[in-house]
């Protein structure tokens, strides 16, 4: 997945669940490595690093 994407998919989360946004996308990661799919875990490990970073932002 591209930078874009896995933004584009942090912004529509985030905008749905709000601060939770972060804690999804962590724990879709974390499902993700438990069953061995580390090609979906790092879709979610990006989408939660754009997500972190919008929180940064906001809270500035």
């Amino acid at each position: 997945m591209d930078a874009m994407k896995a933004s584009e998919i942090a912004h529509a989360l985030y905008r749905v669940r709000g601060d939770r946004a972060e804690y999804e996308a962590a724990q879709r990661e974390q499902d993700f490595t438990a069953a061995g799919n580390e090609e979906e875990a790092g879709y979610w490990r990006a989408i939660r690093g754009s997500i972190r970073r919008m929180r940064g932002a906001n809270e500035s």
